[in-house]
């Protein structure tokens, strides 16, 4: 049944009409009065219309992109790929996003299914939250997180957190995330989690060469120095403002030890400035 918060309709929405006024006409100038922000009507894509106020749009990236149409008192969002089913369970999480654990609904939908609707409609929270109960056993918050399988490494780099994220949004989300969650919470340790994915695809190492295990909750860090280091032993052509800016906004207070032995670049002024 649909929620307090959002409504759905299987008939296509129709604006009000119009009715002729009955009241006399004043001369004196009207009061303006500040125009609400318009609610959303999401389209699934077996053609179920929610209607979605606009407070719950924050965390949706993607709902104002080209698929949205902003006339009248709603703006209308097609979502091809999300069904009905799922997309209750979407609207549910928008509703509580710092829920400690799945409702059953989510579970009935399947994970597999509610990360393809969080990867479509660009909402980070919920995909950090299915992508982070697929590596618990039974995905039970009660569980110890385990190494991600290769299936799951493949759904995270393939994402919108990789393809639209850079990387310093993932640092305000981790700074984000640790303070809005408890320092126990399951979502807060699937962040190394990420971070370890993260250096295997840019750095093209083999999971099996450098586990999870070995340094857990040492991930950022290791990405980190693992990025600078790349970089330098590259060359100084390979380094722009942007990275450099990277460097000094994000990444250079997590970098502690660097390896530069093998550059044939790096000198004595290189050290100093870095």
């Amino acid at each position: 049944p649909p929620s307090d918060t959002y409504m759905h309709r299987t008939a296509p929405y129709t604006p009000p009409q119009p009715q002729p006024s009955t009241t006399m006409t004043s001369t004196s100038s009207p009061v303006r009065r500040p125009i609400p922000p318009p609610s959303y009507i999401f389209v699934s894509a077996d053609g179920v219309e929610f209607v979605v106020p606009p407070q719950m749009i924050r965390l949706c990236r993607a709902c104002t992109g080209n698929n949205a149409d902003n006339t009248g008192p709603f703006q209308r969002v097609e979502w091809p790929t999300v069904r009905s089913d799922v997309m209750q369970v979407v609207l549910q999480f928008l509703i509580n996003p710092l829920m400690t654990r799945p409702t059953s609904d989510f579970m009935r939908v399947g994970l597999q299914r509610v990360l393809a609707a969080s990867d479509a409609m660009e909402i980070i929270l919920l995909f950090i939250f299915a992508a982070a109960l697929a590596c618990l056993p039974n995905a039970s918050p009660a569980n110890p997180p385990t190494t991600p399988s290769a299936a799951l490494r493949n759904i995270v780099t393939q994402s919108f957190l990789f393809t639209k994220c850079t990387i310093g949004d993932w640092f305000v989300l981790e700074d984000e995330l640790r303070r809005d969650l408890d320092a126990r919470d399951f979502r807060v340790s699937f962040l190394d989690t990420l971070w370890y994915i993260r250096f295997l695809h840019e750095f093209g190492v083999d999971d099996h060469t450098m586990g999870w295990e070995e340094h857990r909750d040492r991930w950022k860090k290791i990405y980190a120095e693992s990025r600078v280091q790349a970089f330098l032993l590259a060359g100084r052509n390979s380094l722009d403002v942007a990275e450099l800016t990277q460097w000094r906004l994000f990444i250079g207070p997590h970098v502690e030890y660097l390896d530069l032995s093998a550059s044939t670049y790096t000198t004595d002024q290189t050290i100093v400035l870095l």
